[in-house]
């Protein structure tokens, strides 16, 4: 499991496979964020304590290349996100993404340089990469199309995000992989 680093105006993109001593600067983006966050992540407002976090990573960092492959985003020295391949299905070779970053960091091209590295780094073994994003979240949508993605199609209320449904548009992108 080897670090993925992509440079950026000459600062550092690494990203990490996911592992415990990641979990306080990500429960810090989380609590310090959480208002914000929850606007996009369902999950987000389960999380009040970091053994939640550590658990997840601990399972994580298990699943890692069986199920998925999460990744801890830093940038600069400074863990700011999280990117992943969620659902890998190895006999469709096929995954879906998933990720998220603080506030903070949004705008600066960290996303989309993290997503075509880990699209980059996995295009050997997965063939279509698939983005799924509510349809309100412009920036993700934004993402998608930048990163060369091809819209598919909408999912009608894909997505509970605090109890209330909303639709998703999904993109997918494929790789050279026959």
């Amino acid at each position: 499991m080897d670090i993925i680093r992509k440079e950026i105006n000459t600062c550092n993109i690494d990203l990490h496979p996911a592992a415990e001593k990641y979990a306080q600067d990500i429960f810090d983006i989380i609590i310090t964020h959480k208002k914000y966050l929850a606007m996009f992540l369902d999950w987000v407002n389960n999380i009040n304590n970091i053994n939640e976090i550590l658990s997840f990573l601990s399972k994580s960092k298990s699943d890692f290349g069986k199920k998925s492959n999460i990744y801890i985003i830093e940038f600069k020295n400074k863990i700011v996100g999280v990117i992943s391949l969620n659902s890998i299905d190895k006999h469709k070779r096929e995954a879906d993404i998933g990720y998220w970053i603080s506030p903070d960091y949004e705008g600066l091209g960290i996303i989309s340089k993290s997503l075509q590295t880990m699209i980059d780094k996995h295009s050997h073994e997965i063939k279509k990469f698939i983005l799924k994003c509510a349809v309100f979240n412009t920036r993700s949508n934004m993402v998608a199309l930048r990163n060369g993605f091809s819209y598919d199609c909408i999912i009608h209320k894909g997505e509970i995000i605090n109890g209330v449904y909303h639709d998703q548009n999904q993109y997918y992108k494929c790789s050279s992989l026959k």
